[in-house]
Parts: structure tokens; C-alpha cells; sequence
């Protein structure tokens, strides 16, 4: 008997992927409702599609994936409740964010005049991203501290910080946490007043989670005392705050995890869920695609900081920041932002770039090499 899929189009080879599976439905996240999935033995979707009893009740779905790392949008009570197996992408997205972090960075630590690897970067939530990011910025000679107190109860070992002590001793204070509302570890507002008056004067603040991790209310009050602020992730998305926006040194339209290689790990991942789930062989993988995409030829001109010049030519995020603010000209700011979102060109990660004259400049860390 033949499997049927429904798929959210935007989700990056999908046909080509799970047509091995079975026969495959493409369509808009938007249109994907009870009656989309009336024949659909599978549903793999993106976060703009919210799964829930209202979906999925009196349906044949039996495998449910989103390619994403973040599961808000999917009722997983009713989904193990209901025996439908579930499969999403964590970590498919944490290099692609750990390098947005270090490209912002390298980018306002001109403006701000900060001097990098004389920096300490505190990192909080220690998953698959803020320990991507530690590898890297370590790898550039920044000293980095750690904090994730759901994995210090599991892990008492790890040497990890507390919050507290985390912001007093840090020059950057990056976020990667999950949003979480209740329980022992909620991240909801998790950087309030109370946070903010502890850190350092002109400490640079960066949320590339979820936005209601900072209360903006407290951003705004604390403002003068903060030395910079990169937000990627916003409370109330799409309809951001103007007030948020005109202190935020660089603002995108949460695609910091947005990339080619990214995006295709994610397809990888939940497509080889569903091939464990439907019993059928793997057929379809990452490399295929890839080698049909063209990389980055980077020509060195900064001999004095190539790091930074070689990071500099992989990802201009001020075309981002400039398309953000250019929104709020529009007629609908909200629009023009789920605009960004759906129709963003994902860039591509470090490791599609080729250095030409690398052997002529000394010292390129590794995680600039292709």
C-alpha cells in the first residue's frame, strides 16, 4: 500500500527526499489544514504549521516531523497520547547560529572598539548551538563561560556557572535556550531587571533563542547601561517592538539559523526518522545536494585581521538589519517580517568557503578552511 505525505513546501528538498518514501503532497505551511491531511499516512512540516487535536483528530497520520530544532508549534502530549510518532532536527541549525553569533560579533566589535580575544563570552545554555559557539569563539582565542543549570542537575561536574556569576564576569552574554514557561528551569523573561543591573557597564547582549527570553520592558529601561545589543528573535513576533528596534546595534528577522546546510540537515534528519519509521531504505542523502551547490571563493585584502576579513566576505548580516528596519516604512511592519522569514535566501556556513591565498596569510583558524 502506497505511503502518503504531506509536506510543507518551503522545506528545502523535500520532494527529493521522501519520494523515496512514498507519494508526496507539497504545499504552503498556511494551507496545510484537516482536509490537506485527510489521505496522509505522514506530515512533515515547518514551525509555521501548528500541530494539535484540531489537525490531526480523526486523521490517518501516523509520523509527524517538523524540520526544526524548536517543537512549540506540536502538541507532543496528544502526539505520544495518540501513538503518532514524532521526529524533529535539534542540532541541525547550531553551527549556522554559532557562526551568525561570531559574524555579528567581529562586526560590532569595530563600531564598539572591542578587542575579541581579550573578551570573556558568557554562554548560556549549553546545548548543541552554545557549544558549537564555544568551540569557535575558543578557536578565536575567546575565553568563554557556560551556564545551563537543567544540564549542571544532571552533570554536576561540567564546571559550569551560575547565572549570576555568569553576567557580572562576562563582556558578551549570548542566549541559546529553549523557551520554557514552567517547571524547574523556565526560561520565560529569564533576563529581567534583576539580571541586567548585575552586569558589566556596556556588556553587549546577543538572543538568537526565542524572544521572550529577555523581557523588552527591561532592555529598555536598562538601555543606557548596555554596550550592545544583536537581536535576532523578538516577544510578539511578527509584530515586533519599534522601541526594541531602534536600540538593537544589529536586528534580524530570526534567521540566524538560516542556512543552505543548515536547512538541508534538518530535511536529513527527519526524513531519515520517517524512513526508520516506515521501515524503507535510506536512499536520499545530504551530499546530493550539496555538491550541486556552488561555494564561496574568498580573496583575502586584510592581512592585518584576516579572520575577521574572511568572515566579513562569508555574510554581510547589515543586508539583513537593513531589510528588518526598511519594514517599519511598510504599511504592515508584521507582514514585511514573516515576509523576511518565508522568503530569505539562506547564505551559507563557513565550510562552503574557499580561502584562495590562504597559504600567503598566517594563522587562519581552522574553522575558516574549507
Amino acid at each position: 500500500m502506497a505511503i502518503n505525505i504531506v509536506a510543507d513546501e518551503a522545506i528545502p528538498y523535500v520532494w527529493e527526499s521522501f519520494s523515496s518514501i512514498g507519494d508526496v503532497v507539497k504545499l504552503p505551511g498556511g494551507n496545510i489544514d484537516r482536509r490537506a491531511i485527510k489521505d496522509a499516512d505522514g506530515l512533515v512540516i515547518r514551525s509555521i504549521t501548528k500541530v494539535s487535536p484540531a489537525l490531526l483528530e480523526n486523521s490517518k497520520v501516523q509520523f509527524v516531523g517538523t524540520a526544526t530544532i524548536g517543537t512549540d508549534h506540536i502538541d507532543l502530549n496528544y502526539l505520544e497520547e495518540n501513538k503518532i510518532k514524532f521526529a524533529s532536527a535539534p542540532g541541525c541549525s547550531a553551527i549556522t547560529v554559532a557562526e551568525f553569533v561570531l559574524n555579528c560579533l567581529y562586526r560590532l566589535s569595530v563600531v564598539k572598539n572591542l578587542i575579541l580575544p581579550e573578551s570573556v563570552l558568557g554562554i548560556v545554555g549549553a546545548g548543541n548551538i552554545g557549544l558549537a559557539l564555544k568551540e569557535r569563539a575558543e578557536q578565536l582565542g575567546i575565553q568563554c563561560l557556560l551556564n545551563d543549570p537543567p544540564l549542571q542537575d544532571l552533570h554536576p561536574d561540567m564546571g559550569m556557572v551560575a547565572l549570576d556569576e555568569l553576567v557580572e564576569r562576562s563582556d558578551i552574554i549570548s542566549l541559546h535556550v529553549p523557551f520554557i514557561r514552567d517547571g524547574k528551569f523556565p526560561t520565560f523573561h529569564l533576563i529581567d531587571q534583576s539580571i541586567l543591573k548585575l552586569a558589566r557597564p556596556r556588556s553587549i547582549w546577543i538572543n538568537t533563542s526565542r524572544g521572550g527570553v529577555i523581557d523588552e520592558s527591561a532592555l529598555l529601561e536598562y538601555q543606557q547601561q548596555i554596550g550592545g545589543l544583536i537581536l535576532d528573535v523578538w516577544e510578539n513576533e511578527p509584530g515586533i517592538n519599534r522601541e526594541v528596534l531602534k536600540i538593537a546595534d544589529i536586528a534580524t528577522p530570526h534567521i540566524a539559523g538560516y542556512s543552505i546546510e543548515g536547512k538541508i540537515r534538518a530535511t536529513q534528519m527527519v526524513y531519515e526518522a520517517a524512513c526508520r519509521y516506515f521501515d524503507v531504505p535510506v536512499v536520499w542523502q545530504t551530499k546530493n545536494a550539496l555538491e550541486g551547490i556552488e561555494g564561496i571563493k574568498i580573496q583575502l585584502g586584510d592581512i592585518k585581521n584576516p579572520v575577521r576579513d574572511a568572515i566579513y566576505n562569508t555574510y554581510d548580516v547589515r543586508i539583513d538589519d537593513d531589510a528588518l528596519r526598511s519594514g517599519f516604512k511598510a504599511e504592515d511592519p508584521a507582514k514585511h517580517f514573516s515576509f523576511l522569514r518565508n522568503t530569505y535566501n539562506y547564505r551559507r556556513e563557513f565550510s562552503a568557503c574557499e580561502i584562495i591565498n590562504s597559504s600567503e596569510i598566517p594563522e587562519i583558524p581552522r574553522i575558516m578552511m574549507s
